[in-house]
């Protein structure tokens, strides 16, 4: 029964880790085609201290500062 139990958990878990993921992949894609389209305004809005909110910050900063194409 204990086996069933940690089974669950980690299921769950799991199951909470990639829907958290997929979101975030979600919203970097949306964010790219915006910024593809030209609107460097775009904001991702990362909040927490993990790797995928240093890739969100790390893509705000392309578009601060805006520079001239050659």
């Amino acid at each position: 029964l204990s086996v069933l139990g940690v089974v669950a958990v980690t299921t769950i878990v799991g199951l909470w880790f990639a829907r958290r993921t997929t979101a975030w992949l979600a919203r970097l894609r949306q964010a790219a085609a915006a910024v593809g389209a030209g609107d460097l305004s775009v904001r991702i809005g990362a909040r927490g201290k993990d790797e995928l909110d240093d890739v969100a910050r790390a893509f705000e900063g392309l578009g601060a500062q805006p520079r001239g194409l050659e």
